[in-house]
C-alpha cells in the first residue's frame, strides 16, 4: 500500500475563515488529500 500524503496544513488548527481564505490550489491540495484519505478507510472498513 502506498504511503498516505497528509497535507501540511494542519486543519484543525484552522478556523472556518481561515479555510475560506485559502487559495485555489490548497483547496484543491486539500481535497485530493481528503478524498484519498476517505476511500482509504472505506476500503479499510471493507476489509473486516
Amino acid at each position: 500500500m502506498d504511503k498516505i500524503v497528509i497535507p501540511s496544513l494542519e486543519m484543525q488548527d484552522l478556523s472556518v475563515e481561515q479555510i475560506a481564505c485559502l487559495s485555489h490550489h490548497h483547496l484543491q491540495e486539500l481535497h485530493v488529500s481528503l478524498t484519498e484519505l476517505t476511500t482509504r478507510v472505506e476500503r479499510a472498513l471493507n476489509l473486516r
